[in-house]
């Protein structure tokens, strides 16, 4: 059975990956924007479209951990509710 301790890190690295993706879904957004809107010269459109495809990817890997760290909390919040089945 899992402990609160580490329940209450799994809940903290889930709401952590969670938010930081969607902090840096927003950061692709102020990105694209920043391209459409901006001259050419000032930022060029390979970096922006590199720094965008980064920032999709970390975002991907942090929903992803936070994703796992839920997924762990369900399944150990699962387990010990069927230890309290006293119906049968």
């Amino acid at each position: 059975m899992l402990s609160r301790g580490l329940a209450r890190g799994l809940m903290l690295v889930g709401l952590t990956g969670l938010m930081l993706s969607v902090a840096l879904f927003m950061v692709y957004y102020v990105l694209l924007t920043y391209l459409f809107t901006s001259y050419p010269g000032v930022f060029s459109v390979t970096g922006s479209v590199l720094a965008g495809l980064l920032v999709l990817f970390l975002a991907r890997y942090f929903l992803h951990v936070a994703v796992d760290a839920f997924h762990v909390l369900y399944l150990a919040w699962k387990k010990a509710l069927r230890g309290l089945d006293t119906c049968g």
